[in-house]
This record gives structure tokens, C-alpha cells and sequence, in this order.
């Protein structure tokens, strides 16, 4: 149970985490989404974090952006 005096935190505040993507970035990557690359090779390909394309993952996701994939982040 949360009680409204705890001390509360903000989600990945600690973490260094680049937030922009270019709208290069994003179509290079729902190109390596849809071809079924791992996310951990499409932030090699991208030169970024796999955290960075996690958060990209949920967000593509969230708009509708990209589909489900029978293997998911793996890929094939």
C-alpha cells in the first residue's frame, strides 16, 4: 500500500538516456522492425542504446506505428 507521505521517484530519472530520434532513425528502424531484427542489432545498426530502442519500441507501438511480432524484441 502507498501512503501519501512516502517518498516517491521518478522512473529511469538516474539513467543517461538520449530521448531524440530523428525521423531518419525512425524510419530505419520500423524498416529493421518490420525485416525482424532484434532489438539489441537494430541499437547496433543505430549506434544506440538497447534501452533507447525499447523506449522507441513501446512508443512506435503506442501510436500504432509498428505490429506485434510473433518473436517480439528477439526478432528472428
Amino acid at each position: 500500500m502507498i501512503h501519501a507521505k512516502e517518498q516517491k521517484r521518478v522512473l529511469l530519472d538516474d539513467v543517461d538516456i538520449n530521448w531524440v530520434f530523428t525521423e531518419r532513425e525512425t524510419d530505419v528502424f520500423r524498416a529493421m522492425w518490420e525485416a525482424d531484427m532484434s532489438m539489441d542489432s537494430i541499437a547496433e545498426e543505430l549506434g544506440r542504446k538497447p534501452l533507447e530502442i525499447g523506449l522507441l519500441i513501446i512508443e512506435q507501438a503506442e501510436l500504432g506505428e509498428i505490429q506485434v511480432r510473433q518473436q517480439g524484441i528477439f526478432g528472428q
